[in-house]
């Protein structure tokens, strides 16, 4: 029942001001914490070898607080298996690097982002200890090999959890009325007689089978239609950085039950998106969409299907996925391909693709985008290419950027996409240097000035080469365009030839 998914929330300012008073109490010990500063500092136990199983971290948020009012927590190493215990997973935004607080773990200080603070404030259960999966703990951030292989099983860790919370804040008034119209709309549903029967008959929210019965039956809905005011909170909440996350689309597609929180208020995912599916169609359509916004509406609409998508759905497809996840914003541009690995039928191994954050990010999108285009002998994903204003400067013309949609995404170490892609430059100079010693013997015998220069010299050479690509015009084509021959050159440089259907003579 909805009922159990939801905490009571009253019309009384009351309770309002409660939340934010007590929301503030923690913003206010946040700012005590200096009085932590005899604890150590924070390290990280490397987990055991592979060799001795699959391990993970799981975080023990402890039931009090601190005597200076930080958070304790204490992080385990767990072997991950059917004897794993019971855990929850939490999804959320990371915030940024420069605003941050700290907790106790393990007894020592440790620096986290004020979002997580706040997250973790409101997941403290007062007496009691709750096991969490929290990526921003559980993983060494500063350690690619471990970020790699843990990236590499989140889809296990969010779907073997006994609960994702999805936190998306503190809690305002938009807030709790959004969440407050999302349960009176799910309870309407289970008792209005008409509307509980399409939405047992009709599959998940969205679906094109429901959609059109819905509006068919729409004059019998009764209480089930949401009011303006309603409908004005649901897309205030629906606005938040948490729904515009790549991540999302993993941390929520694969988890079983989902809770949506603010503050202490919770509401269960699908009750959420059944609600805000009812608001559209019972509100006449075009002017309430384009009140949420287009491009959020379609963000909604695939972050529900993934739910509701079998295990073999060609929807699931890599090259779908990408085409469809454009809108969604990463701090890091690689996850833009990571956060889809863990979602995709595609046979990642057997295309030598996985994630590595080892690797620069242009060399991720110019193999991942290369080895798609071979595999599917299609041009398909030239579509997505922006204009070379919106770019990183070390990005080939043909390779898609992907870049974050205008909606922020909170960054997770204040570094930008430009950042991380220049970052491309020295794997581009290992590559000429492993070229350079393969096609001439006598590389080793060279001093180094002469091999620096010569090094430069090819550095120079791709820089001129992007610089020229830059002013060709973007190519246009269709999905029906298929590969004749395709050659990847070492400068990054892309060859290929097709096949030409028709001309346009005249328009």
């Amino acid at each position: 029942m909805a009922q159990e998914h939801l905490t009571a929330l009253t019309d009384s300012a009351l309770e309002l001001t409660t939340v934010q008073a007590g929301e503030d109490a923690h913003e206010r010990l946040g700012e005590r914490e200096g009085t932590d500063a005899d604890l150590a500092v924070f390290s990280y136990d490397a987990l055991p070898p592979p060799s001795e199983g699959q391990y993970i971290r799981l975080t023990e948020i402890l039931g009090e607080l601190t005597d200076a009012g930080c958070v304790q927590c204490l992080l385990h190493h767990i072997l991950f298996d059917h004897d794993t215990p019971e855990y929850e997973t939490l999804s959320y935004c990371w915030g940024t690097s420069s605003d941050v607080r700290t907790i106790s773990c393990n007894r020592q200080r440790l620096r986290v982002t004020q979002t997580l603070h706040r997250a973790m404030h409101a997941l403290l259960t007062p007496g009691k200890s709750r096991l969490v999966w929290i990526d921003q703990l559980c993983i060494n951030q500063h350690d690619d090999a471990e970020k790699t292989q843990q990236v590499s099983i989140m889809r296990d860790i969010y779907q073997r959890s006994s609960l994702t919370i999805a936190w998306l804040g503190s809690a305002d008034y938009h807030t709790n009325a959004a969440l407050k119209a999302a349960h009176r709309i799910a309870m309407a549903m289970t008792s209005d007689t008409v509307v509980k029967t399409l939405k047992e008959t009709h599959g998940g929210p969205w679906s094109a089978h429901s959609m059109d019965t819905f509006v068919e039956y729409r004059d019998g809905w009764g209480d089930a239609k949401p009011s303006r005011s309603e409908w004005t909170a649901l897309s205030v909440l629906l606005g938040r950085p948490w729904f515009a996350r790549m991540w999302v689309l993993q941390e929520v597609g694969v988890s079983g039950r989902v809770v949506v929180q603010c503050g202490e208020a919770q509401v269960d995912f699908d009750e959420l998106m059944w609600a805000v599916s009812i608001a559209m169609l019972a509100t006449a359509g075009r002017k309430r969409q384009v009140a949420l916004g287009r491009g959020n509406v379609k963000q909604l609409m695939f972050l529900s299907s993934l739910r509701q998508a079998e295990p073999s759905d060609a929807s699931l497809g890599l090259l779908r996925l990408i085409e469809a996840a454009q809108s969604f914003g990463a701090t890091d541009p690689r996850d833009k391909f990571f956060a889809l690995y863990g979602l995709t039928i595609t046979n990642l191994p057997a295309l030598g693709l996985g994630a590595d954050y080892s690797l620069p990010a242009d060399w991720v999108y110019m193999q991942t985008v290369s080895t798609l285009m071979k595999e599917s002998d299609s041009l398909q994903l030239l579509e997505l290419v922006n204009k070379p204003s919106k770019r990183s400067p070390l990005l080939p013309s043909w390779v898609p950027s992907l870049e974050p949609s205008t909606r922020t995404v909170d960054s997770l170490s204040g570094s930008t996409w430009s950042d991380v892609f220049t970052i491309g430059r020295r794997m581009q100079r290992r590559l000429i240097v492993i070229t350079l010693e393969s096609r001439f013997p006598n590389w080793h015998t060279l001093d180094e000035d002469k091999r620096e220069e010569a090094i430069e010299q090819a550095l120079d050479g791709i820089g001129a080469d992007r610089e020229a690509e830059s002013q060709v015009p973007l190519l246009a084509v269709s999905k029906a365009s298929k590969l004749s021959t395709f050659n990847l050159e070492e400068s990054g440089a892309l060859r290929l030839s097709a096949q030409l259907f028709d001309k346009v003579n005249q328009t």
